[in-house]
């Protein structure tokens, strides 16, 4: 995985569980172009996403124990 684009899945994956919200926020806030480079780099990223989305699907389908995993990691979130 590329390093901007594992950087986007933890921003990501920070801001859906809610860890780092505030300090992400904080940090966006600090930074005037923030948001503008938070876009540019989904954008630029979104077809490695698309990618990754589509692994993901194949892992989903391949791999009962993966899909156990995920619905574990869901109900987590949900509980936050």
């Amino acid at each position: 995985m590329s390093q901007p684009f594992l950087k986007l899945y933890n921003i990501a994956a920070d801001v859906y569980y809610g860890l780092s919200g505030p300090k992400l926020l904080h940090s966006i806030s600090n930074n005037a172009d923030g948001i503008v480079k938070l876009r540019e780099m989904v954008l630029k990223h979104w077809e490695k996403v698309r990618k990754f989305q589509e692994e993901v699907l194949k892992l989903w389908v391949d791999t009962p124990k993966f899909q156990e995993t995920v619905w574990k990691l869901w109900d987590n979130g949900r509980k936050l």
